[in-house]
């Protein structure tokens, strides 16, 4: 009995360590109802096929282990639920939050133009202390990351991955990618009040569902190899991965801009000439003082 007891303590012991070594990161998993975010979660998380998924109510929470620089994460993936009904309640899940997964279905229109009222949705709440939208801008760095900056620059980036699943259910004859994730008509509405407000940092000024179309990666919940290493989605989710880690762990220098509030010191030509007048006006109190005795 003693025996056991020992081998029981010394494994709790371990395990402790190993947690406070860690670093953890959340992510959050957000799209529309019956789009897959559940089946993708389990998949990312387990390398394995969910069996048999539910809806999800509030949220799910799941962990994935990521190896970076030769150092464990813990990143908490929280699979929040998309419908309606919850649409008031779910932002208590999204502050603190350092990486953004977008999910819509290939064979639902609907679920991919409502990607632009989840940003919205995201981005009000994420920082608590800035819920202005407006102030985010989505950006496409050189690795093909895209990136949700703020223009407060002591506000993280958020790094944005946008997952197109169910293309197994696609008919033989689709075309691909799908046409639902064609550019927008000439005549479509460009941002409006009614949409989230967003400045496209890039360097042509995109539609922002046509950015969020183009860097979609699709995938399917029921291919076990969805994100092998090697494969493009594997590797789409290592870089988005190792982007949230890096903008985590990294120190960030602010540039500020220092103001003296203080005079300068006066230079030698200041001085001689204050020094100058002076002497003017001494020798014109001088010359009256001399006129009024005469």
């Amino acid at each position: 009995l003693k025996s056991r007891q020992n081998t029981h303590t010394t494994t709790s012991t371990t395990s402790t360590t190993n947690t406070q070594d860690t670093t953890r990161i959340r992510v959050l998993m957000c799209g529309d109802a019956s789009v897959g975010k559940t089946s993708l979660l389990h998949l990312i998380c387990h390398d394995q096929i969910l069996p048999q998924s539910s809806w999800t109510i509030g949220c799910n929470a799941d962990i994935k282990m990521y190896d970076h620089a030769t150092k464990p994460y813990f990143i908490e993936i929280l699979d929040v639920g998309g419908t309606p009904k919850h649409e008031l309640s779910r932002h208590i899940f999204f502050p603190g939050s350092h990486g953004l997964i977008l999910v819509h279905d290939v064979t639902n229109k609907k679920s991919y133009t409502n990607l632009r009222k989840w940003l919205k949705e995201i981005l009000i709440t994420v920082i608590p202390t800035h819920p202005d939208s407006s102030k985010w801008h989505l950006h496409l760095d050189s690795f093909d990351i895209l990136e949700l900056q703020h223009e407060d620059a002591t506000i993280l980036p958020i790094p944005l991955l946008v997952l197109a699943n169910k293309i197994d259910c696609l008919p033989p004859h689709q075309h691909f990618p799908p046409s639902i994730l064609s550019s927008p008509s000439p005549s479509s509405t460009p941002l409006n009040t009614s949409a989230p407000s967003f400045t496209i940092s890039t360097t042509t000024h995109q539609h922002i569902d046509d950015l969020l179309g183009q860097n979609s990666v699709f995938v399917s919940a029921f291919e076990p190899n969805s994100f092998s290493p090697t494969s493009l989605p594997g590797k789409k989710l290592d870089d988005f991965l190792k982007r949230v880690v890096t903008l985590v762990t990294k120190p960030r220098v602010i540039k500020t801009t220092t103001i003296s509030t203080t005079s300068p010191p006066a230079t030698a030509t200041a001085r001689q000439r204050a020094s100058s007048i002076d002497l003017n006006r001494i020798a014109k109190a001088e010359i009256r003082r001399s006129l009024d005795f005469s």
